[in-house]
This record gives structure tokens, C-alpha cells and sequence, in this order.
């Protein structure tokens, strides 16, 4: 008698997580440029080297202008579970940013790129991505980012961002999880939103982090500092070390491969990711 080959109340195999996508919005050029691709690449790698075992992450680029050498260290970061993937963003777009970054009339220069808009159209760059953590270049993740990815936004809310320590700045726009298919639903979004840059962005500091505050005010939802941790002088030691995400955001203490100054364990540790060989 030939064997059976199945049991009909088998259970089926569990379904593999959906996996955790995590977007940068980068320009690299210009001054400086060497600097940005390093904070971006330990960043990245951070991502890979903190998940926890079965975790999915794939990591969008969003990029105007970036280096091949730096497209070939993103694509060796790629391993099982762990996918980068790439997205243009056209001139067009960059420019009509541009025009909404604050411009003094004495000087050719702007302080701002509009490549710091680009996070907002995040929904119609990754149209099939319904959910995302946007991130800044200029951050380590120290815990598993899927923690933060599967977390709860409440009912309505299409951004979940933490309390800057700036705070006439209010919520961080360097860490955020975000709701994309609730943003893109919304038919008259970017509408709305080009109205209000047209109107008020251009007087803004902060031209990004001030206009999402102000434009989203009615859609954010507070998550905890740990997952947007600045570390700065002064900072308590055991509550930077027990952080799951540094931001390097305040005041000029930005990673760079320079030795660390007094503070700077996290900046050791920041450097120690960029040199090491894995």
C-alpha cells in the first residue's frame, strides 16, 4: 500500500512577514557630499545588522543625484531578507521643490535643497508601498526597525513622529512612520499641501519640518524619543545607550570619520559601522 502523503488536518505553513520598507529621500552634491554618502551607507547598514531573525526590510533610495561608487556600496549591502531598491526622482520635481525653500535675495545661495520636500510624495514615489519609515541619512538604528514598522498608528493619524528636543520646532521630521495608501486616497492632498507651500512655505526655517507640522497637525501621532534619539553633549548616558534609533540632529554634532570628541561614544560607535568589514 502506497503511502499517504498527506494529512488532512496539517496545518499550512505560516505566511512570511510582510516586509518592513524604509525610505531615504537623498541629493548628494556639491560640498560635502562625501560626508552624506558615509551618514546614508551607516545608516542603511545599521538597518541590516540590527534585525531580528525572519525579518523582511526593504530599503527604498529615493535620489536625485548620487554617486555610482556609493550605488555600488548600497547594492553589496543586499543579502537574504534584506533587498535595496532605487528610485530616480526627476529634475522637474527637484526643481518645483526648489522654489519653496526659503531664499535670501542678497545671495545666489539657498540653505535648503529641495530634496527635503521629497519625503512628502513619498506615497506617490513608492506607489506600492503602503506603509513606510521615512529616515534622514544622518541616523543608526540600534534596535530592529521592524518594531517601529509594525507599530499602531491610532485612527486617522498619517504620521507617527516624535517631539523634537528643539522644541519651537516641534515634531522631528527625520524619523517618521508613514501611513501611504491613506495619504494617496486622499484626492485632493497635494492640492491642498502645493497651496500651503505656495502661501507660507518659503518664510519657514525649517522649510520641511515647520510645514509638516503646520500642514499635518491633525494627522500626527506621538511616538516614543527612543526611536529619534539625539545624542548630544550633556546627553544622560544610560538613556542614550538604551535608545533604538540616534539621530544626529542637533546642533553641528553630524558623524563624520573624524575621532569622537568627548561625548562621543555614539559617534565611535557610528564610525566603527562605516569601517568595519562584514
Amino acid at each position: 500500500m502506497a503511502p499517504k502523503t498527506a494529512q488532512k488536518n496539517a496545518e499550512p505553513a505560516p505566511a512570511p512577514a510582510e516586509p518592513a520598507h524604509v525610505a531615504y529621500c537623498i541629493d548628494i552634491q556639491g560640498s560635502g557630499a562625501e560626508q552624506f554618502a558615509d551618514q546614508l551607507y551607516v545608516s542603511v547598514k545599521s538597518l541590516r545588522e540590527t534585525r531580528k531573525p525572519g525579518d523582511s526590510i526593504v530599503v527604498h533610495i529615493c535620489y536625485a543625484h548620487v554617486s555610482v561608487e556609493l550605488m555600488e556600496r548600497l547594492h553589496a549591502l543586499d543579502a537574504d531578507g534584506f533587498k535595496v531598491a532605487t528610485r530616480n526622482i526627476a529634475e522637474s520635481d527637484l526643481a518645483y521643490w526648489q522654489q519653496f525653500t526659503r531664499h535670501d535675495p542678497r545671495s545666489a545661495a539657498r540653505p535648503w535643497g529641495g530634496i527635503v520636500f521629497a519625503r512628502l510624495w513619498l506615497p506617490l514615489l513608492l506607489p506600492n508601498v503602503d506603509r513606510c519609515i521615512y529616515l534622514d541619512a544622518d541616523t543608526m538604528c540600534r534596535a530592529p526597525i521592524a518594531d517601529l514598522y509594525r507599530g499602531e498608528l491610532p485612527e486617522g493619524k498619517w504620521l507617527g513622529m516624535n517631539l523634537g528636543s528643539v522644541p519651537e520646532y516641534g515634531y522631528n521630521s527625520g524619523v517618521m512612520l508613514m501611513d501611504l495608501r491613506a495619504m494617496r486616497e486622499d484626492n485632493t492632498l497635494y492640492q491642498r499641501l502645493g497651496e500651503f507651500m505656495a502661501k507660507h512655505t518659503r518664510a519657514f526655517h525649517c522649510p520641511d519640518q515647520t510645514t509638516i507640522n503646520r500642514f499635518f497637525a491633525d494627522r500626527i501621532a506621538e511616538i516614543g524619543r527612543e526611536w529619534n534619539f539625539p545624542p548630544t553633549p550633556g546627553a544622560a548616558d544610560p538613556e542614550m545607550m538604551k535608545a533604538k534609533l540616534w539621530h544626529f540632529y542637533n546642533g553641528h554634532q553630524k558623524p563624520y570619520r573624524i575621532a569622537a570628541d568627548d561625548f562621543g561614544r555614539a559617534l565611535i560607535m557610528w564610525n566603527n559601522v562605516l569601517t568595519e568589514e562584514k
